[in-house]
């Protein structure tokens, strides 16, 4: 008997294999996936192009997503919140967005968001900065994972797997920096499309919802004190082995880089920072890699986020 079990175990891992191999095709949102992963990428974020964001208009209740309800008909409370740029926005101030689902007892909650340059819609304007790569990821033309809306220069925001459970009971919320456009561009709309669960990982019994807010720019505006006061030049920008920043009388604690999905790089502490003279600060550049990164510098009264490219 024990030898017949040896002869057709590996006959029924076969059968197994090929049963998986064979199973049907499902589209979920425009794109076919197999059953057996169907759970995990419902979950992991929706193809670009499903904010309610033109030119298609698409939101999560699209033919084969979630579908069998109407948009907007839900009782959660969902917020954007642009962190003031919805009074005016000032050219490359630094915003902290925050997005939120609520209701008693949810479970689970996604996102996803785009900002959209109101006089070209192929363009997202500005620069999105994930401050939580593990339950946020931005979605562009380098990241394969389109929804057939056409991606040019746009960038969405979403949520990753790990980023549909709720942070506490019956909520969920998601931060990201964006940094304003350096000159006026014109209105601006952030478009937003949100989902509740029901927890069951089907397509069927969640809600969803679309909001949208357009901004322009803030006009009359006063230099920020503190911001001009910590800081004074950076050089050179692109930088290769070094890095230079001219501080103007207050002290830097903190040196942080960060790449452009939000992960943190390095970090230099205030014991950690070296002064050439006059208030001179130099960094080390050699072991990282080329490319587009952000700088930021912290201290008791403020903190700056500037954009920085290393060739090496």
């Amino acid at each position: 008997m024990k030898n017949k079990l040896l002869v057709l175990l590996p006959l029924i891992l076969l059968v197994v294999l090929f049963s998986s191999l064979s199973e049907k095709q499902k589209t979920i949102c425009g794109i076919e996936v197999s059953k057996n992963i169907l759970k995990t990428l419902k979950s992991s974020g929706p193809p670009s192009c499903f904010a309610g964001e033109p030119p298609n208009n698409r939101s999560c209740t699209t033919p084969t997503c979630h579908d069998d309800g109407t948009v907007n008909t839900g009782t959660a409370k969902v917020i954007m919140d642009l962190d003031g740029a919805e009074n005016g926005y000032i050219p490359n101030h630094i915003y902290t967005i925050n997005i939120s689902v609520s209701k008693p007892n949810m479970l689970r909650a996604g996102f996803q968001m785009i900002p959209i340059l109101d006089s070209d819609i192929t363009v997202t304007p500005g620069t999105i900065i994930l401050m939580d790569s593990n339950r946020t990821q931005a979605l562009n033309k380098n990241f394969s994972h389109n929804g057939g809306c056409g991606n040019y220069e746009k960038t969405w925001i979403e949520h990753t797997y790990a980023g549909v459970n709720v942070i506490d009971t019956g909520f969920n919320k998601w931060s990201f920096k964006w940094i304003a456009p350096a000159s006026d561009v014109g209105t601006i709309t952030f478009y937003l499309g949100a989902l509740e669960s029901n927890n069951d990982l089907s397509q069927k019994g969640d809600q969803a919802y679309t909001l949208k807010k357009t901004i322009a720019l803030k006009t009359n505006v006063g230099v920020n004190k503190a911001e001009q006061k910590l800081i004074g030049n950076i050089y050179p920008n692109p930088a290769s082995t070094e890095l230079f920043i001219k501080i103007n009388y207050e002290e830097v604690d903190a040196i942080i880089l960060y790449n452009l999905m939000g992960k943190k790089i390095s970090e230099w502490n205030k014991n950690d920072i070296q002064t050439i003279h006059d208030n001179l600060i130099k960094i080390t550049l050699q072991n990282h890699q080329s490319g587009i990164y952000f700088l930021q510098l912290k201290n008791k009264n403020t903190q700056l986020l500037q954009k920085i490219i290393i060739s090496n």
